[in-house]
């Protein structure tokens, strides 16, 4: 992977396949990331797997900060044995699931 940033190619999806053998090379080594476009308009985009899971893993932390906003004006002594409670409850019905009930035996 190269250390620098990787460029932005821009493909038109009339010469898309005489391109994507290249592109993807370079996508995968990490010198490129390509946009396709169809008259000017931008359709799709190819990212390396790398720089996917960056995404994935930013879009993750933005639905955790967007959930615990909600917990903002909740004392964090308060907030910790709630999750702790939460915790402990899906553990024990985790449990029962797993050994079954003990009014199915």
């Amino acid at each position: 992977m190269s250390t620098s940033d990787p460029k932005l190619t821009k493909i038109e999806l009339a010469k898309f396949d005489e391109q994507l053998r290249t592109v993807l090379g370079q996508v995968a080594d990490g010198t490129a990331q390509a946009v396709i476009e169809e008259d000017g308009k931008q359709l799709a985009a190819i990212v390396s797997i790398a720089d996917l899971r960056q995404i994935q893993r930013h879009r993750s932390f933005q639905a955790l900060e967007t959930f615990s906003r909600g917990f903002d004006d909740v004392p964090l002594a308060e907030l910790e044995q709630q999750v702790s409670d939460a915790v402990r409850a899906t553990r024990s019905e985790r449990r029962v699931k797993r050994e079954g009930s003990p009014a199915s035996g």
